[in-house]
């Protein structure tokens, strides 16, 4: 599945205002398009269970997990990436620790 939603709804509630002002235009107009990565072996589509995590390198974040099922990839620009930044031993809830991340589907490392 490829939409518009993925991207533009994560953004346009939580982006910063510069990334705001770059991706919603043309997330809006069809320029780009995004696809989301969610479905783990092991947790399925229950974003509780998901156990991919992301941690900062000083650079930026490297991400480590088991993605499947990561439909629309060759028609998306960015994916919105659904990912633990603290380990479960350190939440407080399930729910806790939990972050989403707007990647480029063409990147270093891809």
């Amino acid at each position: 599945m490829i939409n518009p939603i993925f991207g533009g709804v994560a953004l346009s509630k939580f982006g910063t205002p510069a990334v705001k002002a770059e991706l919603l235009p043309k997330i809006v107009s069809g320029e780009i398009n995004c696809c989301m990565t969610l479905t783990e072996p092991d947790a399925d589509t229950n974003t509780l269970e998901v156990r991919s995590f992301a941690e900062t390198d000083g650079d930026g974040w490297r991400l480590n997990g088991r993605k499947i099922w990561i439909t629309g990839v060759p028609d998306a620009a960015k994916m919105l990436v659904v990912a633990r930044t603290k380990k479960l031993s350190e939440c407080k809830s399930r729910s806790d620790g939990l972050s989403m991340f707007m990647i480029e589907v063409e990147r270093k490392g891809g």
